[in-house]
């Protein structure tokens, strides 16, 4: 058993750190201050680890740096501006749409019997012979500059068939205009069908002549409440020309508004 003292006597020949037969490993590397040899290999070449060649002693191992972490208000200011360029590039197509208007392929497909294209041109109901108006453009079937029919944005426009009266089908951005244009309308008499549809009837004086009669359709669903349908008959009671006012209404009546 060895003293305090022998604990720390400088080791013998053949020992080291108090343990014979012990031989220090990488006995050709030169001593590094700090430096701890290690118990596993070390291949003739290679650095000892945690030593760099050339560098001056007491300098300390530079250390990697730690990966930069992406900071999450900086991704969700990302996700915001995704999110607010997504919306105004539907707004900006919603505005493109509503800017070019109806045009009458679109309102075929709710009107198929009243709205028969081809081009800018063709026929409607009752065999009447129509044209495609855009917006600012003079209408011919209402024979009537003072009506506000607001702001329309496509026409179709039936007339010229003295037989038979004239009609139009209107479209306009939202039913609201549609709302509007009812409102200003002049003192009539309403009805309701089971189509959906609520008609709006007005005449000038039975003293006039001719007479004038007039009603406008205008539908309660959805997917056609952004529609007008106005028609007009021109009667000349003298002449037995045109239909009176109980043949008008059944007329309009018959319109193939499905």
């Amino acid at each position: 058993m060895h003293g305090d003292g022998d604990w720390w006597a400088t080791p013998g020949p053949g020992q080291a750190n108090g343990h014979p037969g012990y031989q220090p490993q990488n006995p050709g590397y030169p001593s590094v201050p700090g430096y701890q040899p290690s118990n596993g290999p070390v291949y003739p070449g290679s650095p000892a680890p945690g030593y760099f060649p050339n560098m001056p002693p007491g300098q300390q191992i530079p250390r990697p740096h730690a990966p930069q972490r992406r900071s999450s208000a900086g991704t969700a200011t990302v996700v915001l501006i995704g999110a607010v360029v997504m919306v105004l590039l539907v707004v900006g197509a919603v505005m493109y749409t509503n800017s070019r208007g109806t045009d009458p392929e679109q309102m075929a497909t709710m009107f198929p019997g009243l709205v028969q294209p081809t081009g800018g041109v063709g026929g409607g109901y009752a065999d009447q012979s129509c044209w495609h108006e855009t917006s600012g453009d003079k209408l011919r079937a209402p024979d009537n500059d003072t009506l506000r029919l607001g702001d329309w944005t496509d026409a179709w426009d039936c007339w010229g068939h003295v037989s038979n009266p004239g009609y139009v089908v209107l479209a306009y951005p939202e039913h609201a205009d549609v709302m509007k244009v009812v409102q200003q309308l002049p003192p009539n008499k309403v009805s309701y069908s089971s189509q959906k549809v609520a008609a709006y009837s007005w005449q000038t004086p039975d003293t006039a002549t001719p007479m004038h009669f007039w009603k406008l359709h205008a539908f309660t669903d959805e997917h056609r409440n952004r529609f007008i349908v106005l028609a007009h008959e021109k009667y000349w009671p003298v002449l037995e020309q045109g239909k009176d006012l109980a043949a008008f209404d059944l007329w309009c009546q018959a319109m193939p508004f499905d």
